[in-house]
């Protein structure tokens, strides 16, 4: 079997999108390892990224990271693959040619519908045109594809739920779940941890660092006793501020991934207030070093967690968050390793490639 992937929509220098090439990355090493007889190829273009797993590499002999040439290469590539035409083709990123479709069966991993959410809640995120092609393009590709692969069984009911909602055909939903760097460290020795909290901030709205900074804030004027918080990431300049005037809030901006493990490994717990997720890959990056994590209550991320771990609250609530962190500060060590191993269990490596391979099968007959 010959699989072709769609790569040169991916740079990593400059996408925001890095989640989707750390899977394609994984997925493709560990198939490489466990499927020899598999013959993965990649269609990249100068600037994209490259996978170490591929058999095979075809170069588009330009750049896809301006506007223009990712979009003229998106819907023009079909045109430009050479040689015999491969088994199936793989999108990694869910998003399809508009003009030209490619021959023989076409698998896509659609890993959320996030954007349909900023349209919804967030409409001045984007211009009218941009969630227009966008959405669009969605919508065409969610009702092309022979089967769709995703990452979690929200990102799944989301799928359907977005096909319904625009009235399009959804073909076969296949979950694979998806692995996690330090998958190997998973109930193992810990690290001594320091006296800080993490989270990663952003200027995303749905990650929601505002929301907890401003319940940070209300907790420190009614003394309630917390940790460090150790802010990693960007931030809009109105949260920045924010940061920046209250007390025991430290801003470390953007870190090399080495830096960040440092910290995740030596945090007393990680914080995600995110109101919606595709699948929550840092609660496990997080789990697996042997840190609790605090998250919303009903989000994805509890979809992931055995009933009742400790460190649901509710986003809205300062006072809910002030009872996810004290309970979760509590865990004792045999508690996060057991939840780890769990996970590891679950979500490794070679279960989303032995379920993706399944998924080509289904795809073929």
């Amino acid at each position: 079997m010959r699989v072709d992937y769609y790569l040169a929509d991916q740079n990593p220098h400059r996408d925001k999108s890095l989640g989707i090439t750390a899977y394609i990355d994984g997925l493709l090493c560990t198939l490489a390892e466990t499927h020899p007889e598999l013959e993965c190829r990649a269609l990249v273009s100068r600037s994209s990224f490259r996978p170490e797993g591929s058999r095979g590499l075809q170069c588009l002999p330009w750049r896809t990271d301006s506007t223009l040439a990712r979009l003229l290469t998106d819907q023009l590539h079909p045109w430009f693959v050479r040689g015999e035409r491969p088994t199936l083709w793989h999108y990694p990123k869910g998003h399809l040619p508009a003009l030209f479709r490619p021959r023989g069966p076409l698998v896509g991993t659609v890993h959320d519908t996030i954007l349909q959410h900023y349209a919804d809640h967030y409409p001045r995120s984007r211009s009218r045109a941009e969630f227009a092609y966008w959405i669009g393009t969605l919508r065409r590709s969610i009702a092309r594809f022979d089967l769709i692969l995703t990452i979690s069984e929200f990102s799944k009911r989301s799928i359907e739920a977005f096909a319904e909602r625009h009235g399009i055909r959804c073909p076969p939903v296949r979950v694979t779940w998806l692995g996690a760097r330090g998958e190997e460290r998973a109930g193992g020795p810990l690290s001594a941890k320091g006296n800080h909290v993490l989270h990663f901030a952003s200027a995303l709205p749905h990650k929601r660092t505002q929301t907890l900074l401003q319940h940070w804030q209300v907790l420190q004027t009614r003394k309630v006793e917390l940790p460090v918080l150790q802010l990693v990431g960007g931030m809009t300049p109105e949260t920045r501020r924010l940061a920046e005037s209250l007390p025991n809030v430290q801003i470390a901006g953007r870190l090399p991934d080495a830096e960040v493990e440092v910290l995740i490994t030596s945090a007393r717990a990680l914080v995600l207030p995110s109101e919606i997720e595709g699948f929550g890959l840092p609660l496990v990056e997080a789990y697996y070093s042997g840190t609790p994590v605090i998250f919303v209550r009903d989000a994805t991320l509890a979809e992931l967690l055995p009933p009742g771990v400790p460190g649901s609250f509710e986003l809205e609530s300062p006072d809910s968050l002030a009872v996810a962190l004290e309970s979760v500060l509590r865990m004792p060590e045999s508690q996060c390793a057991a939840i780890a191993l769990r996970l590891r269990g679950e979500l490794a490596w070679s279960i989303c490639a032995e379920r993706t391979l399944a998924g080509y099968r289904e795809a073929l007959l």
